[in-house]
């Protein structure tokens, strides 16, 4: 009966993923072949506090089955502080000195670290005898935490002294589930460098681009909080906490290439940019020449060109900062392209080029070399040993401006060929761009025609029907908690990830 126990505890262990479930499973599986009352597993921590090293055990479940007291078997953080890491209490004793301490009853034993087990009983009315205090040691003799267990019963439940017997086996699955948390917390400190470096180069990027300096860590954002919504609202998708972090990646991922592109292009503000400094000087020089004209050759007529010159450059200006350029300014801006003024053109090829852009800032030629991003983002990473994990992220922020119909780019993909997490990021990318404050170059557009947009490219076979459709929820969500998102959308997004973030590490601890 004890070696079926063993083996289906050694089962269980071995196959579990989550290390904070795997807290619970190992407890009851202890309590159980030890056939105590009560238990508790802590966990061994260190954080520097106002410059020193603190180290602590911390909760991580909990059994007491007399006082119908169970925490942490389940996965759920237990809200207990935690123990301070000195000689002063059996578990940090065992944890300090390598040791296991297994006694028949703390109030028969002199030692001071059975103070706690007396003050716990005194407060409760629970009566502490049998001890088994257990180290968990990995192979490099690190600690990693702490088992205790309490009260052995013998078959008619009276309590008495745990067995050699049962020291042996419950230090020998003590061993193997150390083992096993060593490597789940050098996994998670690897995937953790792997976000961080991301992180910083994404920093490196947004600095290159200050006018989307928030954009990728609010896309992520966005599909964070949008695959949450889903797993708890839809019936048809559900993502796995990997799923998820793969889309994470990918959306950390998805404008990379951008440090590829030319900064005047990436970062230009307006139709002409840095072009418009030049036709104001210009205009300034023929305007001084017409005015020695007029007064050498005695030539009032001269004022007529001055003031039609002043007109031509008020509406170059407002043509520079217009969103939309419609036929009656189109019809002026060609009239523009030929004129001279004492002989000089008014403006050159690459000026008139961009007086034809009809909306936005970019050339046809500029937006093409933008498109490069997504090229040159998978380049870039191409050689990046993502693992197994992460080997669809460089794929999905690669596809990220592909659509349903075939008209996205780079590789005109459609349909079937985009899973649902690229389908995601496409959405989220267009819905932070449309909702966007910080662009220089457009206004902010409501949150509502931005979602109206989303809705027009549906029905023209561009995006996903049935994820626009919930995040018409997902946005109604935000809305009814946060109140009008008009021009902040990204500021409550990132505000929400702080927060999460913020409890995430609270959690950790």
């Amino acid at each position: 009966m004890m070696l079926e126990k063993i083996l289906e505890l050694g089962k269980n262990i071995a196959k579990e993923n989550d290390y904070n479930k795997l807290f619970g499973i190992f407890l009851k599986g202890t309590t159980d072949i030890a056939n105590c009352d009560a238990g508790t597993l802590y966990i061994y921590k260190e954080r520097v506090e106002d410059g020193e090293l603190k180290k602590y055990l911390c909760f991580a479940s909990t059994i007491n089955h007399t006082l119908k007291q169970y925490g942490g078997l389940e996965g759920e953080k237990l809200n207990l502080p935690p123990v301070i890491f000195s000689d002063t209490n059996a578990s940090s004793y065992a944890g300090i000195h390598r040791v296991i301490l297994n006694v028949d009853d703390v109030y028969k034993d002199d030692h001071s670290i059975w103070m706690g087990p007396r003050k716990y009983d005194s407060i409760t009315g629970y009566h502490t005898q049998s001890v088994l205090v257990i180290p968990l040691i990995d192979k490099k003799d690190d600690l990693i935490g702490v088992l205790q267990l309490i009260n052995c019963m013998d078959k008619d439940n009276n309590v008495i002294p745990f067995s050699k017997e049962i020291e042996k086996i419950i230090f020998s699955l003590s061993s193997q589930v150390a083992m096993i948390l060593s490597n789940m917390l050098l996994t998670n400190d690897m995937e953790e460098l792997l976000d961080s470096a991301i992180n910083s180069l994404v920093n490196a990027i947004e600095a290159k681009t200050p006018f989307n300096a928030l954009h990728t860590n609010t896309v992520t954002g966005l599909c964070d909080l949008f695959v949450d919504y889903l797993n708890k609202n839809s019936s048809e998708y559900k993502f796995s906490s990997d799923e998820k972090d793969v889309l994470h990646m990918a959306a950390q991922l998805h404008d990379v290439g951008k440090i590829g592109i030319n900064d005047d292009i990436l970062n230009k503000p307006t139709r002409l940019a840095t072009r418009i400094d030049y036709i104001r000087s210009r205009f300034e020089n023929l305007r001084l020449q017409l005015l020695v004209n007029k007064y050498e050759k005695n030539d009032p007529s001269m004022d007529n060109l001055v003031t039609e010159l002043n007109s031509d450059l008020e509406f170059i200006e407002n043509v520079n900062n217009a969103p939309f350029i419609d036929d009656a300014k189109m019809e002026r801006i060609n009239e523009l392209c030929n004129k001279k003024v004492l002989g000089v053109k008014l403006l050159t090829d690459e000026e008139i080029e961009d007086l034809h852009i009809v909306k936005g800032t970019l050339t046809s030629k500029e937006r093409e070399h933008i498109q490069e991003h997504v090229v040159k983002t998978v380049n870039i990473l191409k050689d990046v040993k993502f693992g197994k994990k992460y080997h669809d992220s460089l794929i999905i922020a690669g596809q990220h401006h592909e659509l349903l119909d075939g008209s996205g780019y780079p590789k005109r993909l459609k349909g079937d060929e985009l899973n649902t997490q690229t389908r995601i990021l496409t959405i989220m990318d267009i819905f932070d761009s449309l909702t966007a404050s910080d662009r220089p170059y457009k206004a902010t557009i409501p949150v509502e025609k931005a979602y109206g947009i989303l809705c027009a490219m549906v029905n023209e076979g561009k995006l996903d029907p049935k994820l626009v459709g919930y995040l018409r929820g997902f946005i109604d969500e935000l809305l009814a908690k946060y109140g009008n998102l008009d021009g902040k959308i990204a500021k409550t997004v990132l505000q929400i990830k702080k927060e999460e973030k913020e409890l995430k590490e609270k959690e950790k601890f």
